[in-house]
């Protein structure tokens, strides 16, 4: 079985350091060539999609474990009738959510750091 799975062992943890470099190296390459005041407006921006990411995350984790069970044994009608079921459950869950915070980003981002970082709203609704 390693050796069967080893590649991909191998390209996850390319790109797991791929995606830590790139995710850490933002802010460094932003300081750098716009200023510190965009890196603190890229940030907050990045903030409320990180908090949304950590929360769907938690949401989901447990469903990963029965897709991996439907691929692994080869059961693709089960896999699609239980993806579609935790889809139309979950989908209130994440889509109210996701858009109240986007059509309230301004006043949510006035009211955490006022005006001062007022352009971080596009990047929160993006």
């Amino acid at each position: 079985m390693f050796f069967r799975t080893k590649n991909f062992a191998f390209t996850n943890l390319y790109l797991t350091f791929l995606w830590n470099l790139d995710y850490e190296l933002d802010p460094a390459v932003i300081g750098k060539v716009l200023g510190t005041n965009q890196v603190a407006i890229y940030a907050i921006g990045l903030t409320v999609p990180s908090f949304f990411r950590s929360i769907l995350g938690i949401l989901f984790s447990p469903f990963s474990d029965r897709f991996n069970h439907f691929t692994g044994i080869r059961n693709n009608n089960g896999l699609k009738s239980f993806y579609l079921q935790v889809t139309t459950i979950t989908a209130p869950f994440v889509v109210i959510p996701i858009l109240t915070v986007s059509l309230f980003a301004r006043p949510i981002i006035l009211s955490w750091v006022r005006i001062n970082y007022l352009d971080s709203v596009s990047i929160t609704q993006l």
